[in-house]
């Protein structure tokens, strides 16, 4: 599906440094089989869902961002310290993230915005900055594959558009992070807070929403935004290549 550069690293070389998006991705597996066991053992409630909801998409969604770089890094492996680092990078970084979520859902209290406590102030600051080390990751890798054709303009171009908009719906989290306006002057008046930032617009979280999601149904909700972006890296390239597929035989291939 990818074409290679002419000199890349030896096959069980770029294996064995793209070994931790597998380790990666297992243990996303495993993580998701625990968190579909709480769902149906454990009826607690975490701002209205059930306490293992989060973790359990949580783990879908770094399976599949894990699994979706496995598949791209070969196209750089011309770059192997850079692959190995990467993979290394991601999988410390999204294992962190994953198991600052499952903490917070055993001792069943939230993990994101969460600053009632010196704790779990640390916990969400330490999940921001992982992320945020994803995020940069990101753009890296994205600014390699502006550098890069792949096998057909369609896949090349479904890549690099497909970066973008995980790039962009990456960046919505930031503003998740933002005070609300009620937060705002809660601290202005000089009330404790437990909360900082919020993932509905207009509405506390927590209220009416769509099943599963949890997307708002009363008010706006940038995890919309958030979900949109972060799977573009997946539909974009998918969608390039049913065109390539369905394209008509007879059209030669245009220019890279």
């Amino acid at each position: 599906m990818l074409s290679l550069p002419r000199e890349i690293a030896p096959h069980s070389m770029l294996e064995s440094y793209r070994r931790p998006l597998m380790i990666l991705s297992g243990a996303m597996v495993f993580t998701l089989l625990i968190a579909l066991a709480g769902l149906v053992i454990d009826p607690r409630l975490i701002t209205n869902a059930p306490a293992w909801m989060k973790p359990a998409k949580f783990a879908i969604s770094i399976l599949i961002y894990s699994v979706t770089l496995w598949v791209l890094l070969p196209a750089i492996a011309d770059r192997p310290l850079f692959v190995r680092f990467a993979s290394w990078a991601v999988l410390f970084g999204l294992g962190l993230e994953m198991v600052l979520i499952a903490l917070q859902a055993v001792r069943g209290t939230t993990s994101h915005f969460n600053v009632a406590t010196p704790f779990d102030a640390l916990v969400f600051r330490g999940m921001g900055a992982t992320i945020m080390g994803v995020w940069l990751l990101t753009m890296v890798v994205a600014a390699l594959f502006f550098r890069r054709h792949l096998a057909h303009p369609a896949l090349t171009w479904g890549v690099r558009l497909g970066f973008i908009g995980t790039i962009l719906g990456m960046g919505v989290a930031i503003l998740m992070t933002l005070p609300t306006p009620e937060q705002q002057q809660a601290a202005a008046a000089g009330l404790p807070q437990l909360i900082n930032g919020a993932h509905a617009v207009g509405v506390a979280d927590g209220g009416a929403g769509l099943p599963i999601v949890g997307w708002s149904t009363t008010g706006g909700d940038l995890r919309v935004a958030h979900f949109v972006g972060l799977h573009a890296l997946q539909v974009i390239p998918l969608f390039a290549l049913v065109l390539m597929r369905c394209s008509p035989s007879w059209l030669p291939p245009r220019g890279q």
